[in-house]
């Protein structure tokens, strides 16, 4: 299950990292791009395999089974945190752009958050009572 779960994370991330590359290389779109992207994107692709791979650990696990939503909360909370702490020390020093910085931050922070919704939601389904 934690293979399963790492293999989906890394496509996602392809896929996410080919969309961000389009968008550089497009002459109309590169301007929605900020020049830091890739550490934004660095930093969402370890805290999703970390997120990932904590939530698929405890899924898996029987003693665990009653508390997962409890689980899903303390991951997303996590996220939150990690994020806030993250865009705190690159606003902290001067990054340029900072619109920018934070509107293309909370377009990766949210689409890993609908991914881990979304795979959270196919992998609890069949534990479902």
């Amino acid at each position: 299950m934690v293979k399963k779960a790492l293999f989906k994370i890394v496509s996602y991330s392809i896929l996410l990292a080919a969309i961000i590359f389009s968008l550089q290389n497009i002459s109309f779109t590169n301007h929605l791009v900020h020049s830091g992207i890739w550490t934004i994107f660095l930093f969402s692709f370890f805290v999703a395999i970390f997120i990932g791979l904590s939530n698929s650990y405890f899924v898996s696990r029987k003693d665990f089974a009653e508390n997962l939503t409890q689980i899903f909360l303390a991951s997303t909370v996590m996220r939150l945190l990690l994020s806030v702490f993250f865009a705190g020390i690159i606003l902290y020093l001067d990054v340029d752009d900072r619109l920018l910085w934070v509107i293309n931050f909370f377009i990766l922070y949210i689409s890993y958050l609908l991914f881990e919704i979304f795979s959270l939601m196919t992998t609890l389904r069949p534990h479902s009572r």
